[in-house]
């Protein structure tokens, strides 16, 4: 028997348990709330506080504990309920929650995204949000997959955050926050299997080495999955994941901690189809790979001197990639392969006042210093002999500051911030066809700039906030990365910004429906795009002149009935390129001025409902929404208006939990990427059912 049949009826089996288990789980809350009289089998305190009402969140965005509905930033959080409710098991789950971000994946599982209308380029490797793992920095395009293993809560900061957050903060910041361990022992181990082949095992555990003063956490995954098309067979992907913790207290005012995260992917070949797609019979090469070892490490201190604090954050990351790519399959003669590693390191010293009474001022002010070196040794194609390796090392430094002052009456507050941001960065650029040297350059820039930010806030009572501020954000300039004379310019220039923003928070029905609004509008200069050059088959980075984007945000959290827990938000983007003139692919001028951004959908929107009940048993179910996009500057390739629905049904015990998901509950299919220029896209993941079981103590 064939092995895709084989396989076929596996899959079906699957679905057969899973349906039966679904049956079982939905007939049985009466039953189950009987035996148990009423006592709530949810676990854990937060499951229960939250039961009648909305939990208040505390946030660290401003980089102290502010409550989120009283922070005059665009904040949109994510606890670690939220994650277990909504089956959100990546960075990729967790930002397509957020309104105004879309994603869209490329070759190398390397993620593209626009937000508020600023864009990810190919050519420079940045993405218009920085990803903080524990206080590491992480803007690249290629590493925006993080472990969500003990995460205590995400903050997805909307809007420019350049004044805190440096030079990358453009678009937004991503805080990825772990737990705590302390003196209480806790574990959790669970697996995970799905219908497309899936399966996932990890364990956490914490606890104190000495009661008061050290305390551990340890958490590892393993995930594999197999390829879901067909043809190629080979798009799967296995990926362990390794993370510690060490929290020392050495004094009653002083703090120690100290984050460790290992990552080892290996993914096979992309859903890759020829022409606009989608489609599952896949055209990749079953030779296709990308192996990527990652490892970061940060030490966070912190002394408590009474009237002021002192905070450090020293950080580490490195990375190491080797890929090869056949695209001879769906774009006759490419064939490439990369080796590349790169390593940084940063460090952050802060000192602020204590936590001032209800009136106060409140203050920080800090230095921020990096370094980055990033080496590849090869971008080879073997049918033109054709090698790019480049080298750039990057260094940064930033004083930064920032004070919140009550303006004539307590309630009403201004918040002024400055940074100036210095970047000096050197490269080594090579280009070889066999033994012949056809470039060989080391170009030099540096780039500094003056970052400001002013809010005003004021808080009408203490449910309702308005608040408005401008500010300026940057990023700096750098170098093309495959360089052939005549062709393609060596350096391409910083890109500016001002923001302007203006926003409500607002608290209705005894703390039951929280409702925030946010207006943005940014204006953009010399903006980073990437054009695709069919000569050096890659990307090449490039500069817009100038980009008007303006658009709303709306997010609503209610506690509808006991139990039953609602969210919603809702974002519109009015994005288009003021001016853009260009030379496309076959050296021919265009202008794309008047044109919509790409990638940057008028409308997104999500809507989820979570229903506990006492007895143990939950439900969720959530749909996400993306209006039309367009593949390209010019317009001439989209994708139109799409939704996809996600489920899950389960029973919670104080020990135990068992739960039955479906993701793509309606089998969409739909792609994730249309390159028009080589004229192939990526297919996403059709539906996929799957079993978790977890068990805690």
């Amino acid at each position: 028997m064939q092995f895709s049949k084989v396989r076929q009826r596996i899959r079906n089996g699957f679905m057969i348990v899973f349906l039966v288990a679904a049956v079982a789980l939905l007939a049985s809350p009466k039953a189950m709330a009987e035996s148990l009289e009423g006592e709530n089998a949810g676990a854990g305190s937060e499951k229960e506080e939250s039961y009648h009402t909305l939990v208040p969140v505390v946030i660290t965005a401003e980089k102290r504990q502010t409550e989120v509905q009283k922070t005059p930033v665009a904040v949109t959080v994510f606890t670690a309920q939220d994650l277990e409710d909504k089956n959100l098991k990546t960075v990729h789950d967790v930002l397509a929650q957020v309104p105004n971000l879309m994603q869209v994946d490329t070759i190398g599982s390397n993620t593209m995204a626009s937000f508020r209308g600023s864009i990810t380029s190919m050519g420079t490797e940045t993405t218009p949000l920085v990803i903080y793992i524990d206080g590491v920095p992480v803007d690249s395009y290629s590493s925006m997959d993080a472990s969500l293993l003990n995460i205590e809560r995400i903050e997805v900061l909307r809007g420019a955050q350049a004044t805190l957050y440096g030079k990358n903060a453009f678009s937004g910041v991503v805080n990825i926050i772990s737990k705590k361990p302390d003196n209480t022992p806790t574990g959790k181990v669970y697996i995970d299997g799905g219908s497309e082949f899936s399966m996932e095992a990890g364990a956490t555990t914490s606890g104190p080495i000495i009661e008061d003063k050290l305390f551990f956490s340890l958490s590892g995954s393993h995930d594999y999955r197999d390829g879901y098309m067909t043809g190629s067979d080979s798009n799967d992907e296995r990926n362990t994941r390794l993370k510690g913790q060490l929290r020392l207290l050495p004094t009653d005012d002083s703090e120690l901690n100290l984050h460790l995260t290992y990552t080892k992917y290996k993914e096979g070949a992309l859903p890759v189809v020829r022409g606009s797609g989608p489609s599952l019979h896949g055209d990749a090469s079953e030779t296709d790979h990308r192996n990527k070892d990652t490892f970061s490490a940060a030490l966070h201190g912190a002394v408590d001197l009474s009237a002021v604090e002192l905070k450090s954050v020293t950080t580490f990351r490195s990375d190491d990639m080797k890929a090869s790519h056949d695209n001879s399959t769906y774009m006759a003669g490419t064939y490439n392969e990369y080796k590349e590693s790169s390593w940084e390191v940063t460090q952050e010293l802060r000192i602020q006042n204590a936590d001032s009474s209800a009136g106060g001022v409140n203050w920080l002010a800090g230095l921020y210093g990096g370094y980055r070196e990033l080496d590849r040794k090869k971008w080879y194609t073997p049918s033109t002999t054709i090698n790019f390796p480049y080298e750039d090392k990057m260094l940064e430094f930033a004083p930064f500051g920032q004070a919140e002052v009550p303006l004539f009456v307590d309630e009403l507050k201004l918040t002024t911030g400055l940074r100036w941001q210095y970047v000096d960065r050197r490269a080594n650029i090579k280009t070889t066809m066999g033994a012949v040297s056809l470039v060989n350059e080391n170009p030099s820039e540096s780039w500094s700039e003056f970052l400001p930010k002013a809010v005003l806030s004021y808080e009408i009572t203490d449910e309702h906030m308005v608040y408005a501020g401008v500010n300026r954000s940057f990023l700096p300039g750098g170098f093309s990365r495959q360089v052939v004379p005549g062709i393609t310019e060596t350096t391409y220039k910083p890109q500016y910004a001002w923001n302007y923003e203006m926003g409500a928070k607002t608290s209705w029905l005894e703390n039951r429906l929280n409702a925030n609004l946010t207006l943005f509008y940014s204006k953009y200069t010399d903006m980073h795009v990437t054009s695709m050059n069919m000569i050096i088959g890659g990307p090449v980075a490039t500069n817009a002149g100038k980009v008007t984007a303006y658009g709303a945000e709306a997010e609503l959290d209610a506690q509808i009935l006991p139990g039953l827990r609602g969210t919603a938000s809702f974002g519109y983007t009015h994005a288009k390129f003021d001016e853009y003139k260009a030379t496309n692919m076959l050296g021919v001028d265009v202008d794309y001025s008047g044109k919509k951004v790409q990638y940057t959908p008028d409308y997104t929107g999500n809507l989820s409902l979570v229903y506990r009940h006492q007895s143990g048993f939950m439900g969720q179910a959530g749909v996400l929404y993306s209006s039309k996009i367009y593949w390209d500057a010019g317009n001439t390739a989209s994708r139109g208006s799409m939704a996809t629905v996600n489920a899950k049904v389960g029973y919670e015990q104080e020990s135990f939990d068992i739960y039955l998901y479906a993701n793509n509950l309606f089998d969409k299919r739909y792609s994730t990427l249309y390159e028009s220029t080589m004229d192939y896209s990526l297919t996403a993941p059709p539906r996929e059912v799957g079993l978790q079981l977890a068990y805690r103590w």
